[in-house]
């Protein structure tokens, strides 16, 4: 690291079409939460958290009401203190987002992974689990584990069933394989081979680009949709449905407008 205070975003995680030899290996398999990507560490002797952009500092500049929650737990949980300083524990914050869960899990602070910087590597996660718990780390909820070995891409379609979190289907799927330090991902949606893009896509992007720190236009969130649409589908859409997909972000940012 160039500083020992040098904020780290977590690395974006690739769709499966776009790195398909990871199956090639061994992966375990993860539910994927949608949630709001976040981290805490210790610096000093001090416990910081962040978003996926930028460490969260005054609540003044935060552009989603639930940085505030997340910044408050964070600084209300004591047990962060005992935190090695060589490692960063990145979460999902369980907000609502585009999907609703179960109240027990809304505002709650799953563990997504551990990187450690003496190993130059995220740790594998039931050892991170391990190592979270031995240091008396609370509050902290787990992933689903659904399963580890080698898989075909139809095995994986299978897993995108229900959620254990929520009342219907998982947002997805995670696939890791920790040797390889590769990850990927398979939304259900994805699996159900939809050829349009829906309000659930576009409220995604914006929720992906407000985290980021992006700026959010017509412009931009229709050129990220049409671009992760790509990406997860390896699908180029014509003319027509891209005009359409324009003015559905058009009438999304419109509510969005309106409700701010």
């Amino acid at each position: 690291m160039e500083s020992i205070d040098e904020f780290i975003k977590y690395p974006r995680i690739p769709h499966l079409v776009e790195i398909p030899r990871l199956l090639n290996h061994p992966v375990e398999v993860y539910e994927k939460l949608d949630g709001g990507n976040v981290q805490v560490r210790k610096i000093n002797g001090r416990v910081v958290c962040g978003c996926r952009a930028h460490y969260l500092g005054n609540p003044k500049y935060f552009r989603q009401e639930w940085f505030k929650d997340f910044q408050k737990w964070t600084f209300s949980n004591y047990s962060f203190y005992e935190i090695p300083e060589n490692v960063i524990i990145y979460g999902e914050w369980l907000s609502r987002h585009t999907l609703d869960y179960k109240s027990e899990f809304t505002n709650r602070f799953f563990l997504i992974d551990l990187l450690d910087f003496d190993e130059g590597a995220f740790i594998e996660y039931e050892d991170a689990k391990f190592r979270i718990k031995n240091w008396g780390i609370e509050n902290v909820l787990y992933l689903n584990h659904l399963a580890k070995g080698k898989f075909n891409l139809e095995d994986l379609e299978k897993m995108v069933g229900g959620s254990d979190f929520r009342d219907g289907n998982r947002e997805g799927i995670i696939v890791k394989n920790y040797i390889l330090q590769r990850f990927a991902k398979l939304w259900t949606s994805n699996v159900k081979r939809r050829l349009l893009i829906d309000d659930e896509d576009i409220s995604r992007t914006i929720y992906s680009l407000q985290e980021n720190a992006k700026e959010i236009s017509v412009r931009s969130v229709t050129n990220e949709v049409l671009e992760d649409y790509q990406r997860s589908t390896n699908q180029i859409l014509g003319l027509e449905d891209i005009d359409r997909i324009k003015l559905k972000v058009e009438k999304h940012l419109s509510i969005l407008t309106n409700k701010i």
